[in-house]
């Protein structure tokens, strides 16, 4: 089959990425810099280099979001006839179109591809006609969300309970003063990371920050402490990452 031959022993990775670029910046070195030529053809050279190594890139990265895809269905000729399906459909094909642009908007990235290879899934064994709207929206939220972002919500029922701010005030049991670097020095301390780095804790603040926005997060009192809480809008994403 065509489609399983162009799929076999696709690995994406960052050498991959430099590779290419490695490549192009050899051919371009090799062609223009050591002749002789005008400024505007130097611009017209990089601007051509550069959208020939992001062609390369996006096609490599999806080839491995389908290969993923391909890994979590136990029956490949079906996984095939699915993805057949979806993209042949005019809904489908928004849908999937939409999967390839969130992918194509970041670097490559394992966890990424991962996340979207079930979200692929999830939607190809839907009635994704039907459904068109429902999965058009968590698309669109997936797509304002960081990759930690999609990691931290899959991970809800492992988060950690937050030491109440000083200062912090409550309406009813919903806490209304800024709670996500509680949270997030909480969090890091439970995956064994080093609080005493200030990227990763602001890299897991921005991203809890990003999920409170999106109307997936909330802090709660609760049991006399303060936690984190997943919305339903957010049991309803993660659905989509399983």
């Amino acid at each position: 089959n065509l489609l399983e031959q162009k799929l076999d022993d696709i690995v994406l990775s960052s050498e991959k990425e430099i590779s290419i670029k490695k490549n192009k910046s050899l051919k371009i070195i090799r062609d223009k810099i050591l002749g002789n030529f005008l400024l505007g053809e130097v611009i017209n050279t990089a601007m051509n280099w550069n959208n020939e190594i992001k062609e390369e890139i996006k096609k490599e990265k999806e080839k491995v979001l389908i290969s993923k895809y391909l890994e979590k269905i136990d029956n490949n000729e079906n996984s095939i006839q699915k993805i057949v399906e979806i993209i042949s459909d005019p809904f489908g094909n928004v849908l999937f179109n939409k999967i390839l642009g969130i992918l194509d908007s970041s670097p490559p990235d394992n966890e990424l591809i991962n996340h979207l290879s079930n979200v692929l899934k999830n939607i190809s064994d839907s009635d994704f006609v039907n459904l068109f709207d429902k999965h058009k929206i968590i698309l669109d939220i997936i797509d304002n969300l960081t990759i930690q972002g999609l990691t931290i919500l899959k991970d809800h029922k492992n988060w950690p309970s937050i030491e109440p701010e000083e200062g912090r005030t409550a309406l009813g049991r919903s806490i209304v003063t800024p709670w996500s670097m509680g949270f997030a020095k909480e969090y890091a301390i439970s995956k064994n990371m080093d609080i005493g780095n200030k990227n990763i804790i602001n890299s897991i603040n921005y991203s809890v920050i990003n999920l409170i926005g999106n109307g997936l997060m909330i802090g709660l009192i609760k049991g006399g402490k303060d936690r984190a809480e997943i919305t339903d809008i957010g049991i309803q994403l993660i659905e989509y990452l399983k």
